[in-house]
């Protein structure tokens, strides 16, 4: 059984991936504060994603629209 902490990481990671492959622009939050600088650069890639959850394991999900609209998951 995975430790806690582990776990919400490893679906949160997940789900953000599942997000990216359908074409969102994945942005790492807390609180509702992105963790990353968005406006001007392209999605986070997969292996951005993964790396970056593991070290901001319990960063929530946002994801960017084309009209600079962000929506929290």
């Amino acid at each position: 059984m995975p430790v806690k902490g582990v776990y919400i990481m490893i679906n949160l990671v997940n789900f953000a991936v599942q997000y990216a492959s359908k074409g969102f622009s994945v942005i790492p939050v807390v609180n509702k504060q992105p963790l990353i600088k968005f406006a001007d650069r392209k999605p986070l890639a997969t292996s951005e994603i993964k790396n970056f959850w593991l070290t901001h394991p319990y960063a929530g999900i946002a994801l960017k629209t084309d009209k600079f609209f962000v929506v929290d998951v």
